[in-house]
C-alpha cells in the first residue's frame, strides 16, 4: 500500500510544479531539461510533462566514466500521483554502468516515487539515483591506467593534482585554524583579565568618590561694563560758530559760517538748534535756519574703517544737496568738524537745512485726531511729487514718518531724506555716541515685508510702503498702528461705500506685500490726480486745504469710525491660547509674525560687502550681543552654483584654525513670497540686492541635511537620506548671483519702462536663503593696510601666519583657489584671519572650460571670475593645456607669493595702481622679474622665497608645511613645543598624556554662546506630534509578531564594520580613547547578542541613530530609527519571509499605500562575484557608484564617474548588462544568462535560498512584487554571505531612488562579534533583521493628514472625525465657565482616570476664559470632549469638539456617557481607512470594559465600490458619462461609509432578523412593501397573493415586524442623562427601521427598509 503526504489542493498544483521546477533547473543546468509532450499510453500530451535529467555519480573522480540519462514523467495531478521514471539504457550518454542495474536503479526510482506521493519528489529521486551509481558502476580503478587513453590518463592526472591541493589547502586552513584558536584563547584570557582590573579599578574609584569632599565649581566673573562718558557729546553742543564745508550762496552772497541760536528739540543721534548766517551788514538778518548737530564720540570714527564710513556718508550728502524739490526740505551746507579751541577735540557732523518754523504732523494729529480724506488727498501728491523726484536721482528717503512729514508756512516738506537712516544704520554698526535712537513702537505687520527680512534693503517700493502707513494714521488716528496688527487688519474693517472706495484702493496699492504691485511714486499720483483736478504743483492747494483743516472737524463721518474689533491684546491671548501643547498641522491662526531664525536672532546692522558668491552683513546677536559676519546666498536649481554653495560650507566647517575666520553655524530659510527683481534696486545700494527679500517662513533643515549629505559623501545613507530632496539632481543650488545681475552703478537703476519688466514667472515663486554666520573681525583688510604699507617685520609675521593657515587648509584637501589682500582680515593686534571660501574646492581639481573663459575675460578687471583673480591666479589654472588639466594645493602658494611681494613693494617700489598692476604683471613671468627699485641685497631671503613661490612649475614650488620649515623664515622657537606636544599626545603610553586629556576635561565649559548653539543642525523635519503615533503603530505591529523590545548600549567600542565611514559619531572618553554612538541598529544588536545566551529571539527597537553634525562640536544629528530581527539556531529561509511579510504590511498604511513601492532582493554572494569581474583597484568606486546606478536616468551620469576614475568602455558595459531590475523569477534567468559556469556553481546555493525565501513570502500573502537586484550593495558589509533586502521607489521622474527600509541576514556579523573560542566550538547563532527609516513613515502620515482630515470634517455629523492617525492628547478636556470650581474638576478627573478615559483640567489662572477659545484650543489638541462645569448645578454640559454638539449629563452619568460616546467615535474612525494604529493593550482593556465591540477587530472592513452612472444622451446618442477623479472618490466614500455603517448595526444586533417560508420571488416583493402604509399593502395582497393561507400568513409576519420595529425605536440612541429637550443640539437620531428577513425555503435574505 503507497504512503504519502495529504493530497495538494488542485489549485496549488501548478505553481507547486513551476516551483520545484526552477530550483532544478537553477541547481542542474544543462545536465536538466524539459522535453516537448508526446502521447504516452493513449493519455494526451497537454496531460503529461517529460523532464530528462543525466545523472552523474556523487564522487567528482567518476563523473567523466560515468552517467544515466533518467526521464521522469509527471501527469496534471503529480505529486498527488507519483512521477513514472524511465532510465534509457540505450542512449549514448548512459555509461558506466551495467544494464542489470539499470534495470534495479529504474524499479528502485519508481518505488521510491511511489512512496513520496503527494510530495515534490524529483530532486529526492535524483538523489537516490546519485547515490546508486556512485557505488554500483564499472568505472576504472586508480591502479589500471592501461585500458585509459591518453586524454584519459591527462585528465586524471590533473585530477589527483587537485586532489593534492585540495589536501594541502585543507592541512593549511586546520593550521590556521589552530592558530586562530590559540588566538582567540589568549585573547579570552586578556578580556577576563582586563574585565577583572576593571572592576577592581571601579571599585577603587567608588571609594574614593565616597571619602572625597564635595566642591563646588565657582561661576566665572561677569564682564565689566564701563558707564558712557557724555561729557564728550555735550562738548559738540557747546559750540557757537559753526563752518561750513563750501560756502552757500544766498541772493549772490557766499556764506562760509553760521550762528548756533536756541535750541529746538532732540532728534535721534542729535539735537536741532535755530542758527543763522554769518552775513556781510547789508544781508537782511531775517533769515532763519535749522542746525542740526551729531556729535561723533566713538573712538572706532577715528580709525580706517570709521573715517571711511564718514566719507561715504559726506559723498551721499553731495549727492542729496543736487536734489532740487520744493517739497524736499533741502541740505544747505554741512561739515564734519572738530572745534580747535576744545582740548577733547569731539568731533561731530553739523548739518544746516531750511526747515524752520515748521510743524509736524504728529503734533497735528495729537491735536485733532485725524485728517480729512480731502487734506490728505494733497498731502499725499505733494509727497509723491518729492519722492518721484528723489527716486529720479537714484536715492530713497529711507524713512517717511508722521515726523518727517512737516507743515511750513501752508506748504508741505518731506525732511529727513536718505541721510537720517544712514546714520542710525551707522550708530547700529558702530556707535556714534551716547544719546541714542528713538523709534515708536508698532507691530511688524506694519513695517514692510522686506524691512523685517533686511532692515538694510532699501528700495522705492519701500518708501511708498512708508507713506501708505502714514496715510493710514492721518485719516484714523496715530495709534492705529498699536491697535491693529497689520494694515489687512485695518481695511478689512472698512465697507466699501463710494466715499471711502477711492482711498481704500490706494491704501491697498500702496500697502501691497508683493513689492511689484505697489506702483511707482509718479503712477500713484497720476492716479490721484484722475480723483480731482490738482493744480500743476500740489502745495497750491495745500495752503486752502490746510486752514481747512485746522478750523473745520476733522473727525471721520461716522460710517469712517473705525469698527469695535479685536484688539490686538485679545488677538495674541487667542494665538497664544491656540496650540498651546502642540496643535494639528494647518490648524493655527494666520499672522504677520515672521517665523524666522534670522529675524529673531540677529540685527541687522551695517553691510559689509558682496563676497564671492553672497551678501555679507554685520548682524549682532540678540541672545549673547556679539556682532557676527552673515553671508547671505539665494538658493535656486543650478548645479555649477550648488557646488559653489556646498564648497564653501563644507570647507568652512571642517576649517578650525585661529588664522582662518571661525564659521559659528548655518541654516536655510524658506520664503513663500515673490523676490525684489534687480532692475528695482538702487544703485547707490546694489549690494542690497541680495538681501532679504520676503518673510521667511520656516527653517528648511531638509537642506541642511544636503550639504551633510555632500560633505560626508555617503549615497546609501537611507536612514538619514531626505526623501523629498534629489541629492544627484542637476539642478539644486544656485547663488544669489545668478539671478541677480552684476550691472554697473549707472545701469543698475530701473528706467521708467523697465521698472515692472519682470517675468511673471520669477514674481510668484518659493526661495531659499542660506545664511553662513561667521566670526567677524573687526578692524581691516590685508588690502587696507598695503595702502598705507606694512613693515619688514610685520610681513613676516603675516606670511607665517597665512603660511600655517594654508597648511592647515592643505591637510584638509581643501584649496581656496581666491587667495588676495581683501580676504585677508586683520585685527587690532596685526593678527590676520583668511576668509571667503566660496571658490574653495577639493585637493586635486580638474578646471572645465567654461571657467577657464571666464577666467581669460577677466584679465582686464580685478574682480573675482569663476577661478579666482587674474593677478593672483597661479599659471596652471590659466594654462590651455587641456580641460582636464589638474591642480593643487599650491595654486594658493602662487597666491601667496604675489601678496608677499606686495607686502614689501607697497609705498616702497609703487604707490599708485597703475604702478602695481605693471609690476605684478612682470612678476608674475615666468622669469619673475622684480622692479628695478627691488633691492635684492636688503631683501635676500624674501627674493628667494618669492621666487620659488612663484615658480611656474607646480612641482617645485614649495608646501606649505615645507616652507614653514625653510632656513629661509625667521625662527620660531614654540614650533617645538607644538611639535613636542603632538607626540605626547598621539604616544597612549606616555605619561604626560593623561595629564593634557585631565587638562583638557578638567578646563572651564561654561561657554554660554556655545550652549545657544550647540543644537543648530541636529533638528529634525520630522513632525514631532505625529511620531508618537508611527511609533505605537510599529511597536504594536512587532508585538504582535511575538518581538520583545531590546535596546543596546549607547556608546560602544570603534568597530571595523563601519570602515572608513566619516558620517559616524565620534567621542572620546576621559582616557582619551574614541567611542562611538550608534551610526545604525543592526551593529550594536549584533555586538550584544552575539555574546550573550540566546539563540532563539525576536526582538524591536525603536529609537535615535546619530549622524555626525555639519558643525563641528555640535549636538550630533539624531535619526530615528526602528528595527526588526529574528535570532535563530538555523539560517532557515523563514526568517527572510517573515521580514518581507513585515515590510508588506508596513506598505499598506496610510500614505505609504498606492505609492509605488518595490520590494528588492538580493544576495551578497551575488555582489561579490559581480566585483571579482573588475580589478580590484575599481572596487571602491563601484561600490560607491551602485547604490546611483539603480536610479532611472542616471546611468551616463555613474558611466561618467566611473570612466573619471579610469574605468574602461569594455568594464563600463558590463556594469550595465548586470544592472538588472527585474521580477524575481525573469531576473534568475537573466542574471543565469551572465554567469560563467564556476559562478553559477558558486551562487547556486544562494539562489536556491532566494527562490525559498520568495515562495515562502507568498505564502506569508506577500503580494508585492520582488525584484531581483544583483547590484544591491547597501550595508552589504553587515550581510555577508547573507540575504539583502531593502523597500524602495522612484521619486523625481526616477531620478532618485528612495529607499525606506533595509535588512538582511548577518550571520557573518554575529559571527565576528562572538566571543573567543576556548576549548569546544560555539553553537553558530543566525540573524535576520530589518531597519526602517522612521522619518519618512512619519512625512508620508503627514501628507495623508494634510490631504484626508478636512475631507473627514466635511462629513455628515454623525461621520465627522479627525481619522485614526490623529494624536490625541486626551480625550476629555474638564474646564469651568467661572474661577472657583478647581476641587470639582479635580474629583471629575480623577473619576475619569480610574475608569481608564484620558483626560486633563483647566487651572484656576485659565478659569473663565472665553468657550470659543477653549473650543479651539481643543480642536487643535485633538481632544474630543469638552466638559465645562458650572456652579450650583450638579449636571455638566459636554460639548463634542469634532461634531459641535452639546449635551447635558448629570455628573454620576458623566463616565458611561462618555465611554459610549468615545466607542462610537472608534468605530467611526475604524470605518475611516483600511489600516488604523493597533491599539494598546491599556486601550484595548479600556475599550472592553466600556462594552465597545470593535476591541478585537483588527482592520476596519475594506468594501470594493465601483461608480457606476447612466450615460447622457447627446444628439440623439448616449455617451459614456465621464467624472473627475475627486467626485468619483466622494460618491464611493458615501457609500463606503453608508454600508460601513449598516454592517457595524448588524454586527452589533441592532436589526432584527425574521426567518420566514416564503418564495425568493415573494419574499423580494415582500420586503419591498413591508413597512409602507396599510393602502400599499393591501393593494400588494390583493393583486400578488392569490390563496387565502399565504394572505394569512403575510399580514401576521408583517404585523410582527412592525410590533418589533415599535417597541426598538426608544432603545436605539443612548441614555439621555438628564439632557434637556431645550438646550440639547445633538442629533441623536433612532437608526433607520431595518429588518433582515431570511427565507428558509432557498436561503436568500433581503434587506427590508
Amino acid at each position: 500500500m503507497n504512503s504519502g503526504a495529504p493530497p495538494v489542493p488542485s489549485a496549488d498544483l501548478e505553481e507547486l510544479r513551476r516551483t520545484e521546477l526552477e530550483v532544478i533547473e537553477s541547481i542542474m543546468a544543462d545536465d536538466f531539461r524539459v522535453l516537448q509532450p508526446t502521447a504516452w499510453k493513449g493519455v494526451t500530451s497537454s496531460q503529461v510533462q517529460t523532464y530528462e535529467a543525466i545523472l552523474r555519480p556523487e564522487i567528482d573522480s567518476l563523473k567523466e566514466h560515468v552517467s544515466v540519462v533518467v526521464r521522469f514523467a509527471l501527469t496534471r495531478t503529480y505529486p498527488n500521483t507519483h512521477a513514472t521514471c524511465y532510465v534509457r539504457a540505450h542512449d549514448p550518454q548512459t555509461r558506466g554502468v551495467r544494464d542489470s542495474d539499470l534495470k534495479v536503479l529504474e524499479e528502485k526510482m519508481n518505488q521510491t516515487a511511489r512512496s513520496l506521493r503527494g510530495t515534490e519528489m524529483i530532486w529526492e529521486l535524483i538523489n537516490v539515483a546519485q547515490e546508486f551509481i556512485s557505488t554500483h558502476n564499472t568505472a576504472p580503478a586508480d591502479g589500471a591506467p592501461a585500458h585509459l587513453s591518453l586524454e584519459e590518463r591527462m585528465r586524471q592526472r590533473e585530477h589527483v593534482k587537485e586532489e593534492n591541493e585540495k589536501i594541502r589547502s585543507h592541512k593549511l586552513q586546520r593550521q590556521m585554524d589552530d592558530e586562530e584558536r590559540q588566538r582567540s584563547t589568549e585573547l579570552a584570557i586578556q578580556i577576563e583579565q582586563e574585565t577583572h582590573k576593571q572592576k577592581q579599578a571601579i571599585k577603587t574609584e567608588a571609594k574614593k568618590l565616597r571619602e572625597s569632599p564635595r566642591f563646588v565649581i565657582p561661576s566665572a566673573s561677569e564682564r565689566l561694563s564701563g558707564e558712557p562718558v557724555r561729557e564728550r557729546d555735550e562738548l559738540a553742543f557747546r559750540v557757537s560758530m559753526v563752518p561750513l564745508h563750501e560756502p552757500v550762496h544766498v541772493n549772490d552772497t557766499e556764506i562760509t559760517c553760521v550762528k548756533r541760536g536756541p535750541f529746538i528739540s532732540p532728534i535721534s543721534l542729535a539735537r536741532t538748534y535755530y542758527c543763522v548766517p554769518v552775513t556781510p551788514p547789508d544781508m537782511p538778518d531775517d533769515v532763519w535756519w535749522t542746525l542740526e548737530i551729531v556729535p561723533i564720540s566713538s573712538a572706532y570714527y577715528t580709525t580706517n574703517a570709521g573715517q571711511r564710513k564718514l566719507s561715504e556718508l559726506e559723498m551721499d550728502l553731495a549727492r542729496l544737496q543736487k536734489v532740487h524739490d520744493p517739497v524736499l526740505v533741502p541740505i544747505l551746507g554741512w561739515n564734519r568738524w572738530s572745534h580747535p579751541d576744545n582740548d577733547a577735540h569731539v568731533l561731530a557732523l553739523y548739518l544746516v537745512h531750511d526747515a524752520c518754523g515748521s510743524s509736524s504732523v504728529t503734533s497735528m494729529l495729537q491735536q485733532c485726531g485725524n485728517i480729512p480724506w480731502t487734506s490728505v488727498q494733497n498731502i499725499l501728491a505733494s509727497i509723491l511729487s518729492a519722492l518721484d523726484k528723489l527716486h529720479s536721482q537714484k536715492m530713497t528717503h529711507r524713512g517717511i514718518t508722521l515726523d518727517t512729514i512737516t507743515l511750513q508756512n501752508g506748504q508741505v516738506r518731506l525732511s529727513g531724506a536718505f541721510y537720517r537712516q544712514q546714520l542710525r544704520d551707522m550708530h547700529r554698526s558702530n556707535a556714534l555716541n551716547t544719546i541714542g535712537v528713538s523709534e515708536k513702537d508698532m507691530m511688524d505687520g506694519w513695517r514692510s515685508p522686506e524691512s523685517l527680512q533686511s532692515p538694510l534693503a532699501y528700495a522705492p517700493s519701500r518708501d511708498i510702503w512708508d507713506l501708505g502707513r502714514c496715510t493710514c494714521q492721518m485719516l484714523f488716528g496715530e495709534h492705529v498702528v498699536q491697535q491693529f496688527i497689520s494694515p489687512e487688519a485695518l481695511l478689512e474693517t472698512r465697507s466699501l461705500s463710494s466715499d471711502d472706495r477711492s482711498y481704500l484702493s490706494l491704501l491697498k496699492s500702496m500697502l501691497h506685500r508683493v513689492e511689484q504691485q505697489r506702483g511707482t511714486a509718479r503712477e500713484l499720483l497720476n492716479k490721484i490726480k484722475q480723483w480731482k483736478d490738482l493744480p500743476s504743483h500740489p502745495n497750491d492747494l495745500v495752503q486752502t486745504s490746510y486752514q481747512d483743516a485746522l478750523t473745520t472737524s476733522l473727525i471721520l463721518p461716522r460710517d469712517h469710525q473705525l469698527h469695535n474689533t479685536v484688539t490686538s491684546r485679545e488677538q495674541d491671548t487667542v494665538n497664544a491660547r491656540v496650540g498651546s501643547f502642540w496643535q494639528l498641522r494647518n490648524l493655527a491662526l494666520p499672522t504677520f509674525q515672521p517665523v524666522s531664525r534670522y529675524l529673531s536672532d540677529f540685527e541687522e546692522v551695517e553691510f559689509l560687502g558682496k563676497g564671492a558668491f553672497g551678501v555679507v552683513v554685520k548682524a549682532r546677536n540678540k541672545l549673547d550681543e556679539r556682532f557676527y559676519a552673515v553671508k547671505k546666498v539665494h538658493l535656486s536649481s543650478s548645479a555649477a552654483e550648488e557646488e559653489r554653495t556646498m564648497r564653501e560650507i563644507m570647507a568652512l566647517s571642517r576649517l578650525d584654525h585661529p588664522h582662518i575666520v571661525r564659521y559659528v553655524t548655518c541654516w536655510i530659510e524658506r520664503t513663500e513670497t515673490p523676490s525684489i527683481p534687480p532692475s528695482t534696486i538702487d544703485s547707490n545700494e546694489r549690494w542690497r540686492d541680495s538681501s532679504a527679500l520676503t518673510t521667511s517662513q520656516q527653517l528648511d533643515t531638509s537642506a541642511l541635511r544636503q550639504i551633510h549629505h555632500l560633505k560626508m559623501g555617503k549615497v546609501d545613507d537611507f536612514l538619514s537620506e531626505d526623501k523629498d530632496m534629489d541629492l544627484m539632481d542637476d539642478d539644486f543650488i544656485q547663488f544669489g548671483e545668478g539671478s541677480w545681475s552684476e550691472q554697473d552703478e549707472d545701469d543698475s537703476y530701473p528706467s521708467e519702462d523697465s521698472r515692472l519688466s519682470v517675468p511673471a514667472s520669477t514674481t510668484d515663486q518659493s526661495m531659499r536663503v542660506l545664511y553662513i554666520q561667521m566670526e567677524y573681525v573687526e578692524n581691516q583688510t590685508l588690502g587696507d593696510a598695503l595702502e598705507h604699507g606694512v613693515s619688514v617685520d610685520q610681513a613676516w609675521h603675516i606670511f607665517r601666519q597665512m603660511l600655517e593657515a594654508l597648511a592647515h587648509i592643505a591637510s584638509l584637501g581643501i584649496i581656496h583657489r581666491d587667495l588676495k589682500p581683501s580676504n585677508v582680515l586683520m585685527d587690532t593686534h596685526g593678527d590676520i584671519k583668511i576668509g571667503d571660501f566660496g571658490l574653495a574646492t577639493t585637493n586635486l581639481h580638474a578646471m572645465e572650460p567654461g571657467q577657464r573663459d571666464s577666467t581669460a575675460q577677466g584679465e582686464s578687471k580685478e574682480l573675482t571670475s569663476g577661478l579666482g583673480t587674474f593677478l593672483y591666479i597661479a599659471p596652471e589654472v590659466l594654462s590651455k593645456k587641456g580641460i582636464s588639466a589638474r591642480y593643487n594645493q599650491k595654486v594658493d602658494m602662487f597666491s601667496l607669493g604675489i601678496i608677499f611681494f606686495e607686502m614689501l613693494a607697497s609705498q616702497r617700489c609703487y604707490k599708485t595702481s597703475m604702478e602695481r598692476y605693471k609690476l605684478l604683471n612682470d612678476l608674475r613671468s615666468p622669469a619673475v622679474r622684480f622692479p628695478a627699485s627691488w633691492d635684492k641685497t636688503l631683501f635676500a631671503s624674501q627674493t628667494q622665497i618669492i621666487r620659488q613661490l612663484l615658480d611656474h612649475d607646480p612641482s617645485q614650488r614649495p608646501t606649505p608645511m615645507a616652507m614653514l620649515r625653510s632656513p629661509l623664515l625667521p625662527p620660531k622657537m614654540e614650533d617645538e613645543f607644538v611639535q613636542e606636544l603632538v607626540r605626547l599626545a598621539a604616544n597612549p603610553t606616555s605619561v604626560h598624556r593623561h595629564e593634557l586629556i585631565h587638562a583638557l576635561f578638567s578646563r572651564p565649559q561654561n561657554d554660554k554662546l556655545r550652549d545657544y548653539t550647540f543644537d543648530t543642525g541636529a533638528q529634525g523635519e520630522e513632525d514631532d506630534v505625529l511620531v508618537g503615533v508611527v511609533c505605537r503603530y510599529l511597536r504594536d505591529t512587532f508585538q504582535c509578531r511575538g518581538a520583545v523590545p531590546v535596546h543596546p548600549p549607547l556608546l560602544f567600542p570603534p568597530s571595523d564594520e563601519y570602515g572608513e565611514e566619516s558620517n559616524i559619531v565620534r567621542l572620546l572618553d576621559k582616557t582619551g580613547n574614541v567611542v562611538f554612538l550608534p551610526f545604525d541598529l543592526t551593529v550594536p544588536f549584533a555586538r550584544i547578542c552575539a555574546r550573550s545566551g540566546h539563540m532563539r529571539l525576536k526582538r524591536f527597537d525603536i529609537a535615535d541613530v546619530y549622524r555626525e553634525n555639519l558643525l563641528a562640536g555640535g549636538q550630533p544629528r539624531a535619526v530615528l530609527a526602528a528595527s526588526y530581527d529574528i535570532i535563530s539556531q538555523e539560517p532557515d529561509p523563514s526568517a527572510e519571509a517573515e521580514v518581507l511579510a513585515l515590510m508588506y504590511e508596513l506598505l499598506q498604511m496610510p500614505g505609504l499605500a498606492g505609492e509605488a513601492w518595490n520590494v528588492e532582493l538580493s544576495h551578497e554572494s551575488i555582489l561579490r562575484v559581480f566585483l571579482q569581474r573588475f580589478p580590484a583597484q575599481f572596487h571602491s568606486a563601484l561600490l560607491e557608484a551602485l547604490p546611483q546606478y539603480l536610479a532611472r536616468g542616471s546611468d551616463a551620469r555613474v558611466r561618467h564617474l566611473l570612466g573619471s576614475a579610469g574605468m574602461p568602455v569594455s568594464l563600463l558595459d558590463e556594469v550595465d548588462a548586470w544592472n538588472i531590475y527585474e521580477d524575481f523569477d525573469t531576473a534568475v534567468h537573466t542574471l543565469a544568462e551572465l554567469l560563467t559556469p564556476e559562478e553559477r556553481t558558486k551562487l547556486a546555493e544562494p539562489l536556491a535560498h532566494l527562490v525559498s525565501v520568495v515562495r515562502l513570502a507568498r505564502e506569508f500573502s506577500v503580494q508585492s512584487k520582488i525584484y531581483l537586484v544583483p547590484l544591491f550593495s547597501h550595508s552589504h558589509t553587515h550581510y555577508r554571505n547573507g540575504t539583502m533586502m531593502a523597500v524602495s521607489k522612484m521619486s523625481s521622474g526616477g531620478k532618485h531612488r528612495d529607499v525606506l527600509a533595509v535588512g538582511g541576514r548577518y550571520d557573518e556579523l554575529l559571527r565576528r562579534f562572538s566571543y573567543p573560542r576556548i576549548g569546544s566550538s560555539q553553537e553558530p547563532r543566525h540573524g535576520v533583521g530589518l531597519q526602517i527609516a522612521v522619518g519618512k513613515m512619519v512625512k508620508a502620515v503627514a501628507r495623508y493628514q494634510q490631504s484626508h482630515v478636512p475631507r473627514f470634517l466635511g462629513r455628515p455629523e454623525q461621520e465627522r472625525t479627525l481619522g485614526p492617525w490623529t494624536p490625541r492628547r486626551c480625550e476629555c478636556y474638564i474646564a469651568s465657565s467661572q474661577p472657583g470650581l478647581l476641587e470639582s474638576k479635580i474629583q471629575i478627573c480623577k473619576t475619569l482616570w480610574s475608569n481608564g478615559i484620558s483626560a486633563d483640567l483647566q487651572y484656576e489662572c485659565a478659569a473663565g476664559e472665553s468657550p470659543e477659545v477653549t473650543v479651539s484650543t481643543c480642536r487643535a489638541e485633538g481632544i474630543l470632549f469638552l466638559i465645562l462645569l458650572r456652579a450650583h448645578t450638579s449636571a455638566v454640559k459636554v460639548k463634542e469638539v469634532i461634531t459641535r454638539t452639546e449635551h447635558e449629563v448629570a455628573r454620576e452619568g458623566l463616565t458611561t456617557f462618555l465611554q459610549d460616546r468615545i466607542a462610537r467615535q472608534r468605530r467611526v474612525d475604524q470605518m475611516t481607512v483600511g489600516v488604523r494604529p493597533r491599539e494598546s493593550d491599556t486601550q484595548r482593556l479600556s475599550t472592553s470594559l466600556k462594552g465597545g465591540s470593535h476591541s478585537n477587530i483588527k482592520y476596519a472592513p475594506r468594501i470594493n465600490v465601483q461608480v457606476f452612472l447612466p450615460g447622457r444622451l447627446d444628439r440623439s446618442r448616449r455617451t459614456e458619462r465621464r467624472l473627475k477623479s475627486a467626485s468619483r472618490l466622494a460618491l464611493a466614500e458615501k457609500a463606503t461609509s453608508d454600508i460601513s455603517r449598516l454592517l457595524d448595526t448588524i454586527h452589533a444586533g441592532r436589526v432584527p432578523v425574521f426567518a420566514v417560508e416564503l418564495s425568493s420571488g415573494l419574499l423580494e416583493r415582500f420586503a419591498a412593501v413591508a413597512l409602507e402604509t396599510d393602502e400599499v399593502f393591501k393593494t400588494f395582497i390583493h393583486d400578488e397573493i392569490p390563496s387565502s393561507d399565504e394572505r394569512d400568513y403575510v399580514k401576521a409576519l408583517r404585523s410582527i415586524i412592525l410590533d418589533t420595529i415599535d417597541d426598538d425605536t426608544p432603545s436605539n440612541g443612548p441614555p439621555s442623562f438628564g439632557t434637556s429637550p431645550t438646550t440639547s443640539h445633538s442629533n441623536i437620531s433612532c437608526q433607520p427601521s431595518r429588518v433582515l428577513i431570511y427565507s428558509i425555503k432557498d436561503g436568500k435574505t433581503v434587506l427590508c427598509g
